[in-house]
């Protein structure tokens, strides 16, 4: 297999990023990051050299989802009004979906599966022309691209 060859000299940007974060559009977000990665453990014994390695273990890390300050509120109030109370952002589970999006190259779909909000929004205020911006802090059980996964996805629990 070979490395995909530009088309048109064209790459992915952030503009054509689509965000779906449980269930709501967003359209004014700045910046979101996620990673999911295999934790190997390394069998070892009377050698210099590993063995071999386990299965591991999958984790992720914490989505960090940056937004205008008014669209952070609107994340919050979506959120929970998917609570038990109506009030709680921290209880709901949700799916955050980002979508990869070019007329030339294509769509690429990542899904966020099992997420909860972290944080209430970490923000601040300085000087300049710039809107005010929050970042919001999300759990994430596991990461799909384009319906890959990094583990067997047909293990129990998944």
């Amino acid at each position: 297999m070979t490395e995909a060859v530009l088309v048109n000299g064209k790459g992915y940007d952030h503009s054509g990023t689509r965000l779906d974060c449980f269930g709501m559009k967003v359209v004014a977000f700045t910046s979101i990051d996620y990673n999911d990665k295999i934790e190997r453990g390394e069998i070892r014994g009377a050698s210099q050299v590993a063995l071999g390695v386990t299965k591991g273990k999958y984790t992720t890390d914490p989505c960090k989802l940056t937004v205008i300050k008014t669209t952070a509120e609107e994340i919050r109030t979506h959120i929970a009004g998917q609570s038990r109370t109506g009030n709680s952002t921290g209880s709901p589970k949700g799916t955050i979906v980002v979508q990869y999006i070019d007329d030339d190259l294509g769509v690429q779909t990542h899904e966020l599966i099992d997420c909860r909000l972290n944080t209430g929004g970490s923000s601040s205020s300085k000087e300049g022309s710039d809107a005010l911006t929050e970042d919001l802090e999300f759990y994430v059980r596991l990461i799909k691209r384009n319906g890959k996964t990094l583990f067997e996805s047909d293990e129990e629990g998944v």
